[in-house]
């Protein structure tokens, strides 16, 4: 896996982003220099969390960093413990989801990648159950495209017209 830093200039972040990125993904001290940075850019933490999904997404993994780190999320701390709370109680649904629909495709002979959130979900993430997904995303060669769509049809799913890839 490439360094932290390499990510996040691939990932075209903020400073301010970039900070609650270091914060969730570090490990050790440098999550509480990380975590401290953020909170001096946004300054009131409540209104820089209200309102903000992308920011609420990364609460649980936050969480889960600042508590291995020994690190004290201050006025945040209620927000952090609940949103890990909650992904802990949907997460599994989500793997058990994306893994059964792996499994979907490899029998109709599609070999799929697990993209977007939940692949992130599983491949990056040191308790998978906590991170935030709503979708399940897959890369598949274009020339299973068909066999996967019908695939996902007989599993239970319905196709979105209008989406790429569909």
């Amino acid at each position: 896996m490439p360094p932290v830093s390499e990510l996040v200039r691939l990932c075209g972040l903020s400073p301010q982003q970039t900070a609650l990125m270091r914060a969730c993904l570090l490990t050790g001290p440098d999550v509480g220099a990380a975590w401290h940075a953020w909170c001096d850019e946004v300054g009131d933490l409540r209104p820089a969390v209200a309102g903000r999904p992308e920011v609420k997404a990364l609460l649980p993994l936050l969480q889960q960093s600042l508590s291995a780190a020994g690190v004290d999320g201050g006025e945040l701390t209620p927000y952090l413990r609940a949103a890990a709370l909650h992904e802990r109680r949907r997460g599994p649904a989500v793997i058990a989801t994306a893994t059964g629909l792996v499994d979907v495709l490899r029998r109709a002979g599609v070999d799929p990648i697990l993209t977007g959130c939940a692949g992130l979900m599983l491949m990056i993430d040191r308790e998978p159950e906590r991170r935030h997904a709503h979708e399940i995303e897959f890369a598949v060669d274009p020339g299973g495209l068909e066999a996967a769509a019908v695939a996902l049809e007989q599993s239970g799913l319905t196709r979105t017209a209008g989406l790429p890839g569909t």
